[in-house]
């Protein structure tokens, strides 16, 4: 069970607080759209209309802080974002270097 101060903190951040609305609306997304989605919340414009650079900072402050800090506190079911494509790529490029 989650502590309701551990909930209080997750959710005192409006951007996951975008990330639960999207995940109560849409059973599963793939990280990219759901960057587009959140970014697209977050300044007030159609879901297809944030700019590359707004939706690269949201995937990538999604990834690197917010997944991790919702994950952490047993708030974020992981199976309903699907972030397998970005970890795949990273793995390609990784490898293709080496």
């Amino acid at each position: 069970m989650v502590r309701l101060s551990t909930l209080f903190e997750v959710l005192g951040d409006e951007r996951r607080r975008h990330v639960t609305q999207v995940l109560r609306e849409q059973e599963s997304v793939g990280l990219a759209t759901f960057a587009e989605t959140v970014a697209a919340r977050e300044n007030g414009v159609e879901p297809d209309a944030p700019t590359r650079p707004e939706q690269r900072a949201t995937y990538t402050a999604l990834q690197q802080i917010h997944f991790p800090k919702m994950d952490a506190a047993d708030v974020l079911n992981p199976r309903q974002v699907d972030r397998g494509g970005h970890r795949r790529r990273r793995h390609r490029r990784a490898h293709h270097v080496a």
